[in-house]
This record gives C-alpha cells, structure tokens and sequence, in this order.
C-alpha cells in the first residue's frame, strides 16, 4: 500500500482555495468524493463525478447514461487513476454550477 498525497484545488478562484490530502493508494473514488466533502466543508447536496481522460467515474445514471459512459465509482481505486506522480483526476461537484 502506497501513501497518496493529493493536492486539491478549486478552478477559476480568486483567492485560490486549496487542501493537501493523504490517502492510501487504496482509497475508492467513492470513499474520495466523502473524504472532499468533509475537506472542503461541504454537505453532500449535489452531483458529482471524476473525470480522468474521457473516462467518467460516479454513480451511473441508467435513465441519462448510456452503458459504459460511467463507471460505478465504488470499485475504482486512486491507483488505477492516479498511476504516475502528478497524475491529475478532474472532480465535478454540482452539475447545474460544475465545480
């Protein structure tokens, strides 16, 4: 097991408004997006996704997403997304504002 440590930072903010997390490599998406949660001082109240190349990570929508547009965020850990130092994974919180 690998120790991450994750900068994240909001886009387009003035000041800018970041945190530094570690995580184990072993982290899921799904354990990620809870841990920013609690980082940032957010309640849980809207969308989200991660977003790594083309690829989308989160809660697949059977209604809206066709099959393999999303993948079940649940399962995936920080490894297999952030393979390389720098690696960079984009987290979209609030579909109607995307941040």
């Amino acid at each position: 097991m690998v120790i991450f440590r994750v900068h994240v930072s909001l886009l387009n903010i003035e000041p800018p408004i970041w945190r530094c997390i570690e995580l184990t490599s072993q982290t899921t998406l799904k354990q990620f997006h809870r841990i920013l949660q609690i980082a940032m001082g957010w309640t849980n109240s809207h969308l989200h996704e991660f977003i790594v190349g083309r690829q989308r990570y989160g809660t697949p929508d059977l209604h809206y997403d066709g099959p393999s547009e999303v993948i079940a965020e649940g399962k995936v850990h920080l490894s297999k997304v952030l393979p390389v130092l720098e690696a960079r994974i984009l987290y979209v919180y609030d579909f109607g504002d995307y941040w």
